[in-house]
């Protein structure tokens, strides 16, 4: 089995990236941002992406990160399972997600610790959930947001069920961009992590690679 160590890298740094330097700092105006897009790539070590030796494992990222910012050395101080590291992404914390039975799945689920991403998103800017979108594909109970009371279930995403594989989740969020035009998406991609569980060496590369196009 591939060791998920950095799994969620991609995810950090485009957070990274998005956040402005101070005015104070740069002497420059702070750069604004109509439209956001995070990514999520599920399972991808970070010695075998950015971190790689070898340049052509994700040519894309590194094309893009040359007009960025990438964070090194990378260290994972959390637990490297998805249940914890998707919501860590959503919240910026480590904090275990909370059980409670999901009456819409009629089933047990999970929910974020504190407000999330997307809570933040629609109460800041007052957006309906057509203008905070999260690609997952097909599951059949969402991880849900937090329950906090001046946030919560009433400024969750709007979560998008559609696509078995990177490909066709990518093409629904491309859908998605080009007729909702939601101010942010975020995009999850796991066949990287499906591959490295199986133990494909060959297919988590191939999905990795997938990934890096679909950046």
């Amino acid at each position: 089995m591939i060791r998920r160590a950095g799994a969620f890298l991609l995810a950090f740094l485009l957070l990274a990236c998005s956040a402005p330097r101070p005015v104070e700092e740069s002497g420059d105006p702070a750069p604004a941002a109509e439209n956001v897009v995070l990514v999520i790539i599920d399972g991808a070590r970070y010695s075998d992406g950015l971190g790689s030796a070898d340049p052509s494992r994700v040519p894309r990222m590194r094309a893009l990160a040359l007009e960025g910012a990438i964070v090194e050395p990378f260290r994972n101080t959390g637990i490297t399972k998805t249940r914890y590291g998707v919501p860590a992404i959503w919240t910026g914390t480590w904090e275990a997600p909370v059980r409670f039975w999901d009456e819409a799945c009629t089933d047990s689920n999970q929910a974020a610790p504190v407000p999330t991403l997307f809570e933040c998103w629609r109460r800041h800017f007052g957006t309906g959930e057509e203008d905070c979108q999260y690609v997952l594909g097909e599951v059949t109970c969402p991880w849900r947001g937090s329950f906090h009371p001046d946030y919560g279930p009433d400024l969750w995403p709007r979560y998008v069920t559609t696509g078995s594989t990177d490909r066709e989740r990518f093409a629904e969020a491309r859908r998605i961009l080009a007729e909702d035009r939601p101010g942010f998406l975020l995009l999850y991609l796991p066949d990287t992590d499906h591959e490295g569980h199986d133990g494909d060496w060959e297919g988590y590369l191939a999905a990795l690679a997938d990934a890096d196009a679909i950046v």
